[in-house]
């Protein structure tokens, strides 16, 4: 019987790129719709990679 094991790439360090170009494009945003997609971007990060702590922040963060 032979076993493959499937080898995944270190996905966190995507995240963290996607999560610092975000964060330049939103200090370089003027328009308040802008930055809303830039919250909602940021929330569908956290969704995809199941980063509860992420999620909880962009929460608030659109909330105010």
């Amino acid at each position: 019987m032979c076993s493959t094991m499937l080898i995944l790439p270190d996905f966190s360090k995507f995240q963290e790129k996607a999560l610092e170009q975000l964060k330049v494009t939103e200090g370089k945003t003027v328009a308040v719709g802008q930055k809303m997609d830039l919250v909602f971007y940021t929330l569908q990060i956290g969704f995809f990679y199941m980063d509860f702590d992420l999620i909880s922040k962009s929460i608030d963060k659109a909330k105010k």
